[in-house]
């Protein structure tokens, strides 16, 4: 009882830990950016909130709860610190929590660490407030909000805390499109996965859920989200994507996707990949294991820099010219595309990349078959956002589209760390994976001054 208690003890002082390096961070945004200066007028300017909200839902955007919030935090700059600092504690927390690792303080340390390793600099792409608010708080509440179905699946009982929070946790979470898909469909798979089992799928679940399905019909049916896609297709030139054949769907999935991970410095793809190839190595002490979960990291590079060293080379410059056009965000539509080899090759590669991740992470949880089942799962539902729920978003606003996507990495990182030196003894991987966190961590620390120099 002892040992608990104090590991609990210990646990709260790493969270106090990571909530005042997080507000070390947030001193560094002292001011309205882009976006936040249209919600403080709202609030400040006299006109009526609830008007402009509903302006807002005619014309732009179905996230009225979190836009309502907007008009509360730009009026005080310490309160949306505060509240925000706080969603990265939660943040981290529920991770661990859906891990099934929240009382060990080595896992809530790394948990810290991997949130902490979220890229600042986007923060301020639209606005720092209106940015959190939109990415930030509902991948964290969604996380929190999967609580009481976790705690279902890992057998153990439901705290009444978590049952009562989980609600409110997915009002505010599916109040944003991505988090509200995401939350409907792993309730689905996983309360299904619950039924086969012959287990009771808790009533708090159930309520999370059928909240998730009304906010994305609502996002599905508001004029302002559709009168908002078509201004981005026009945006970007591109075709009223509704139009599109499946192969062009999947092409700018992949693509887009794709390239947004690469091509921008981000250190969460670093960090969650180096758990993953820590944990395989930790579990199967072979080479060939490290050349599996390398190759991904090969063609990162040769992606990045290859076409870029040999452009220059006679007879080369029509092989990498898919390459180049992929570094800098084109997108190539178009049976024209579909069939020329060069581009066809570059989607097999891109595919076949991405089996070897998902292999990688069957490898790094371990041969079961609920870890076999789970990676099917989530890269059918990584698939099923390439080819089906393309915006033109990800090309118009960058990498803060990727937030919910770094939500799922960081969970895949925590589950594969989580028994990797039990089950193998051998402890060296795994540091190295965390001193590699740290270094990534400390690195946006420092950057989050240098934004505000």
């Amino acid at each position: 009882m002892r040992t608990r208690i104090k590991g609990r003890m210990q646990g709260v002082g790493v969270l106090a830990a990571l909530l005042v390096l997080q507000l070390c961070m947030h001193l560094n945004a002292d001011h309205l950016l882009l976006d936040d200066w249209v919600f403080y007028d709202a609030a400040t300017g006299g006109a009526d909130v609830l008007a402009f909200l509903m302006q807002r839902w005619r014309s732009w955007s179905s996230r009225l709860l979190i836009e309502g919030l907007l008009t509360l935090t730009t009026r005080s700059i310490w309160l949306w610190r505060v509240c925000d600092c706080a969603m990265m504690v939660l943040l981290a927390y529920a991770l661990c929590r859906l891990a099934a690792c929240e009382e060990r303080p080595e896992m809530l340390a790394m948990a810290g660490l991997l949130v902490t390793s979220i890229p600042f600099a986007i923060l301020r792409s639209t606005g720092w407030q209106a940015t959190s608010l939109n990415y930030y708080w509902p991948l964290a509440c969604a996380m929190a909000a999967m609580i009481p179905l976790a705690d279902a699946l890992w057998k153990r009982p439901a705290s009444r805390m978590w049952r009562f929070a989980a609600l409110p946790c997915a009002l505010l979470g599916a109040n944003q499109e991505q988090t509200a898909a995401a939350l409907v469909g792993a309730h689905l798979v996983l309360e299904v996965a619950l039924l086969i089992r012959d287990r009771k799928i808790p009533r708090a679940a159930v309520g999370v859920f059928v909240l998730a399905l009304v906010q994305l019909c609502m996002h599905l049916l508001c004029p302002g989200n559709a009168l908002r896609a078509q201004q981005s297709v026009a945006l970007v030139n591109l075709r009223d994507y509704g139009q599109f054949a499946l192969v062009d769907k999947l092409s700018i999935g992949l693509t887009s996707t794709t390239a947004l991970l690469l091509f921008t410095w981000c250190p969460m793809l670093i960090a969650c990949g180096g758990c993953v190839l820590a944990s395989a190595v930790a579990r199967r002490r072979h080479p060939a294991y490290l050349l599996l979960t390398a190759l991904p990291l090969c063609f990162a590079l040769f992606a990045v820099y290859v076409p870029q060293l040999l452009s220059s080379v006679d007879g080369l410059q029509a092989a990498l010219e898919p390459f180049q056009a992929f570094g800098t965000y084109t997108l190539m539509l178009g049976p024209q595309h579909a069939a020329d080899p060069r581009y066809a090759g570059m989607m097999c590669a891109i595919v076949a990349v991405l089996g070897l991740m998902a292999l990688s992470l069957y490898l790094s949880i371990g041969h079961r078959p609920r870890a076999l089942a789970a990676v099917f799962a989530f890269a059918l539902g990584f698939a099923a956002r390439m080819a089906l729920a393309f915006s033109p978003t990800v090309v118009e606003s960058g990498e803060r589209t990727m937030l919910p996507l770094y939500g799922a990495m960081m969970l895949c990182a925590l589950l594969c760390l989580r028994d990797a030196p039990e089950q193998s003894g051998w402890i060296k991987p795994v540091n190295a994976a965390r001193f590699l966190c740290a270094l990534l961590a400390a690195a946006n620390l420092a950057g989050s001054f240098a934004l505000a120099a």
